[in-house]
């Protein structure tokens, strides 16, 4: 997905396993990240990711959002392209 938006920096809160989602046997990962603005703290949660991302990861990760409303945003997961297998 091309990322679109005003992007932000937001914390990683947490690598998780989505279990609502099973493909070949097995569950896939997101990243949950929190960023505060305006006074109001907004939670994200990236696409999903066939391998553990946690050793790729930082202190924060990039989310693109609309200025108008935060809950439509995109966390970008693209710099993961390249790493893990499926």
């Amino acid at each position: 997905m091309a990322a679109w938006g005003y992007p932000i920096m937001a914390d990683v809160v947490k690598v998780r396993i989505n279990s609502s989602v099973m493909e070949d046997g097995k569950w896939p990962y997101v990243i949950d990240a929190r960023c505060s603005h305006g006074g109001t703290t907004y939670n994200f949660t990236s696409n999903v990711i066939w391998f553990d991302p946690t050793p790729y990861l930082k202190n924060k990760i990039q989310v693109f959002v609309d200025q108008r409303n935060y809950k439509k945003y995109y966390v970008d997961i693209d710099f993961l392209n390249d790493k893990g297998s499926t």
